[in-house]
C-alpha cells in the first residue's frame, strides 16, 4: 500500500454542494467524530468560522467553512431530510471534543443548535486523576504528560500550534479576524488541524485511566458534569463569564444548579460514557501519524 492511501484526507467544504454528501455520510455510518470549533471570537453573538470534523474511520478531516455557508450550513438537508444540526444535535452521535462550552455557546445562540452526544476530553482528564481534581488543563499539558505520541512529535505538534497561537492570540499581537481570511492562512489551518489530531489519543488513554468497576462514580460525575456544561452553555439567561471558568465542576452544588435550570424533562444529552470502549494502544499514534503525513 502506498504512503499517500495512509495521508489523511484534508479538505475545506464551502459549498452546500460539498456538504449533504458528508452529512448524508455521517448519518449512514455513525462514525466516532472528534471535533473543535473555532471563530473570531467565544464572546456571545459571535460567529464561527470554521468546524473542524475527524473522522479516523474514513481517514478524512473536514473543515467546515461557517464563515461562508453561514445559516445554510446548518439548515441545508440532504435528501433524507438530515443536516449538519442534526449531526449535532443528536444524542446517539457521538462527539469528541477537547472543550465544548464555548462553541457549544456560539452554536446554540446564533445558529439554534443545540448540540447533543458529547464526550469532553478536558473533564474526562479531570476526573481521572488521583488529586487536585479541581484544576482544568489546557490541551497541551494533556499531550506533554498522558499521550501515548513520542516526546520528538508532541514537539513538533508544540510547534505547529504555536505558530498558529502567534498569528491570533493578542498576547502576541496576533488577530482574532485572521479566523475569517479567505482564503485561510497555511499555519492557521494546521493549527485547526492540530487540535483534532490528537484528541483520539488522548479520548484513548482517559477511557482506558476510567474504565474500571472502582472508576464508575467518576464516569457518573463526568457525565454530569458534561451535562452541566451544555446545559449552563445554552441557557438564554447564562452570562459569558460563566462559561470561563478554569476550575471543573466537580462540586455537587452545581449539579443542583443544573435542574433548577434544566429539570429533567426526557431529554436525552447523549453524555453518558459507559459504553465507550478503548481502542488498542497504537490507535491514538496511527491516527496522529496519517495526520502528521498530510500536513507536513
Amino acid at each position: 500500500m502506498s504512503a499517500e492511501s495512509h495521508r489523511t484526507q484534508i479538505s475545506m467544504i464551502d459549498t452546500v454542494s460539498a456538504l449533504l454528501p458528508i452529512v448524508t455520510a455521517v448519518i449512514r455510518d455513525r462514525p466516532l467524530l472528534y471535533m473543535h470549533l473555532e471563530g473570531e471570537d467565544f464572546d456571545r453573538g459571535r460567529m464561527l468560522s470554521v468546524i473542524t470534523f475527524y473522522i479516523p474511520s474514513k481517514n478524512v478531516i473536514y473543515l467546515f467553512d461557517i464563515l461562508i455557508l453561514k445559516e445554510r450550513a446548518f439548515t441545508a438537508i440532504d435528501n433524507d431530510g438530515n443536516s449538519l444540526k442534526t449531526i449535532l444535535e443528536s444524542p446517539s452521535l457521538t462527539k469528541v471534543v477537547f472543550d465544548i462550552r464555548h462553541g457549544s455557546d456560539t452554536l446554540a445562540f446564533c445558529y439554534q443548535t443545540f448540540v447533543k452526544g458529547i464526550r469532553n476530553i478536558q473533564l474526562m482528564e479531570s476526573g481521572s486523576r488521583w488529586s487536585n481534581r479541581y484544576v482544568l488543563a489546557r490541551i497541551g499539558a494533556c499531550v506533554m504528560r498522558d499521550s501515548t505520541i513520542p516526546v520528538e512529535l508532541q514537539k513538533e505538534w508544540g510547534r505547529v500550534c504555536d505558530r498558529g497561537v502567534k498569528l491570533f492570540h493578542p498576547v502576541c499581537h496576533g488577530r482574532r479576524m485572521i479566523f475569517n481570511e479567505r482564503p485561510l492562512p497555511r499555519d492557521i489551518t494546521k493549527f485547526l488541524v492540530a487540535q483534532v489530531m490528537v484528541l483520539p489519543d488522548l479520548f484513548n488513554v482517559y477511557c482506558m485511566k476510567l474504565e474500571g468497576p472502582d472508576d464508575a462514580e467518576w464516569r457518573e460525575r463526568i457525565e454530569q458534569a458534561t451535562r452541566y456544561w451544555l446545559v449552563l452553555s445554552q441557557r438564554p439567561n447564562t452570562h459569558h463569564e460563566e462559561i470561563k471558568s478554569y476550575n471543573a465542576p466537580w462540586d455537587r452544588k452545581f449539579f443542583r444548579a443544573v435542574d433548577v435550570f434544566a429539570p429533567e424533562d426526557g431529554v436525552d444529552y447523549g453524555v453518558s460514557c459507559e459504553h465507550d470502549v478503548p481502542m488498542d494502544d497504537e490507535y491514538g499514534l496511527e491516527c496522529f501519524e496519517k495526520v502528521w503525513k498530510a500536513i507536513t
